[in-house]
């Protein structure tokens, strides 16, 4: 696993968390887990299990259905009080799209919208969350 920008967690100023992770065995979960604990170090914990679910769903269909490397991005826009996550991958295995499963059920009812953007050689799903005073 490799990180971006990998800055100070979000109550330090940083509006924007990127993480790209390789496809390594079970490892890049619990290293995933960890980044996202840092970044969101002093939400309440409520938000932080919301956020690890919807990362988590993510992550796991970008596996299941695209090829690594994938990119996490967490942006935060403090004004609008909203999160938007994005999770990228390659390709997509097989000809495979991101089929409507369980797991995007969970997106949809933890997130105010989600999306898919198939641009080229990648996939991006992303989901907005609406935060109170981040």
């Amino acid at each position: 696993m490799s990180a971006g920008h990998d800055g100070a967690a979000f109550d330090a100023g940083y509006d924007t968390a990127v993480l790209v992770v390789r496809d390594d065995g079970i490892l890049w979960r619990k290293t995933t887990w960890l980044w996202l604990r840092e970044r969101m170090h002093g939400w309440p914990v409520h938000d932080v299990l919301r956020v690890e679910l919807v990362v988590a769903e993510l992550l796991d269909n970008a596996q299941r259905y695209g090829l690594p490397r994938y990119v996490v991005e967490l942006v935060l826009d403090r004004h609008a009080e909203i999160l938007t996550i994005r999770v990228r991958n390659r390709a997509p295995r097989s000809g495979a799209g991101w089929p409507r499963a369980a797991g995007l059920a969970i997106v949809e009812a933890l997130s105010e919208q989600w999306g898919v953007v198939a641009m080229g050689n990648s996939t991006t799903v992303w989901a907005k969350m609406r935060f109170a005073a981040v």
